[in-house]
This record gives structure tokens, sequence and C-alpha cells, in this order.
């Protein structure tokens, strides 16, 4: 996929009934590849390592809530000079939002 094309695929992304998943806790935005049973497979810049725990914000300005999702699975799909590296990751549903404590 070329960079020009990235943005028409996040701007279809719909999971979850049409609410797109926007962006982790830290700020950095996901792309949706497509649903499975339980959670979704991503794609990022941030590195998703496997067996963590990450806070998913979803919907338009990050209005619709959050769900906590574990990573399940994660490998590099791309390297290149100008984007760094690129990951793709199953995410599976483990709950709601995170409740803040302190």
């Amino acid at each position: 996929m070329t960079p020009a094309e990235r943005p028409a695929r996040e701007a279809q992304s719909r999971p979850l009934g049409g609410v797109p998943i926007v962006r982790l806790r830290s700020g950095v935005r996901l792309t949706f590849i497509g649903d499975e049973a339980n959670g979704w497979i991503v794609e990022s810049t941030a590195r998703l390592l496997p067996g963590s725990v990450v806070e998913v914000l979803l919907g338009p300005g990050c209005r619709e809530g959050a769900r906590r999702a574990l990573v399940a699975r994660s490998e590099v799909i791309a390297i290149d000079r100008r984007h760094g590296v690129r990951y793709r990751a199953r995410l599976q549903v483990v709950g709601p939002q995170s409740e803040r404590r302190g």
C-alpha cells in the first residue's frame, strides 16, 4: 500500500457497527484492517508487544469510549526511511475502559 492510499483506507475503517478505532491511549493512531471474534486486526507505527494490554480509544474525537485489549499477536509489516516501522497486530478485547486510580 502506498502512503497516498493509507488515508483512504483509514477513512473506511469502521469496526463496532460504524465506530472507527481512533487511537491508543498514548495518542498513536491505529488503522483498522478487520474484525475477528472478540477482537480486531490493526496496523500502527506503535510497537505493539504480544502479551501487553493496551487501551483503545473509540469514535470521533475519542468520545465513544474505550476498550482494553490484549495484544495477542504482532508482526513487523514494513520498514522504510520515511515512515519508520509499521506493525500489524491482533487485539483481543478483554474489557471496558480501565478504571483510573489516584
